[in-house]
């Protein structure tokens, strides 16, 4: 009787472990469908067209997500994931900083022009419970930025021989990137692309970027040479 008690958790955790495991595999199921059809038709993508493409009742997306805003900032946080996993994957873990940043910025128009449509979601949401600046964007935002002030302090030290970074500096300059290519973005997607080709917008966006990274070197009474090959020791996700 003793041994039957003392196992019975042990079989719980099991089946517990199992429900989880199922309730995770429904729940990446039905976000991977609801992302490939805001990607295809738009933030317009109602929870009931998500639930027949997935070939889930409807009732159940709501025992996995409490409501539209719910699943709203689960399918925001999948996208912000697979983005900044694809532009840190891009990253060239030896040249210079400016071949950085191409390799960054390149990825990212990129992903925009070829997915506008997930682009404004992460912005805006759904149609039907629209919310700007949600907290995966704001969370993904500065999580990348952190990364990039990183990048930032590893590049510094490589390229620069004598001379340390001023404190703040590095989060500065990482912030003030993250948010350029943010507005820019935003905005050349807002005009329809029509004024400037992505080649064009890439060019532009590396070459303001560079510049920002002179200007803290200048800052600091050190000339930062963008140009310069280093390993910056950078890892896929």
């Amino acid at each position: 009787m003793a041994q039957t008690v003392k196992d019975a958790p042990a079989t719980s955790d099991g089946r517990d472990r199992r429900w989880d495991d199922h309730r995770q595999a429904r729940r990446d199921h039905f976000l991977d469908t609801a992302i490939s059809l805001i990607d295809a038709e738009g933030s317009g993508v109602g929870v009931a067209a998500m639930a027949k493409a997935a070939e889930m009742p409807r009732s159940v997306v709501y025992k996995l997500f409490g409501d539209r805003k719910d699943l709203d900032e689960h399918i925001r946080q999948r996208i912000v994931a697979e983005v900044s996993a694809a532009i840190w994957d891009s990253l060239v873990a030896t040249g210079s900083i400016r071949d950085l940043v191409r390799g960054g910025v390149e990825t990212y128009v990129e992903w925009v022009a070829a997915h506008p449509h997930l682009h404004r979601f992460i912005g805006s949401g759904s149609q039907s419970a629209p919310t700007t600046e949600s907290r995966a964007s704001r969370s993904g935002k500065r999580s990348f930025a952190s990364r990039v002030r990183d990048l930032i302090e590893a590049a510094w030290a490589q390229a620069v021989a004598e001379g340390s970074l001023p404190p703040g500096v590095a989060e500065h300059l990482a912030y003030g990137a993250v948010g350029l290519v943010d507005s820019v973005v935003n905005r050349w997607l807002a005009t329809g692309a029509k004024v400037t080709t992505t080649h064009e917008l890439v060019a532009f966006l590396t070459d303001a970027i560079c510049g920002i990274v002179e200007a803290g070197g200048r800052g600091a009474g050190i000339d930062v040479d963008v140009d310069a090959v280093m390993d910056l020791g950078i890892t896929p996700e």
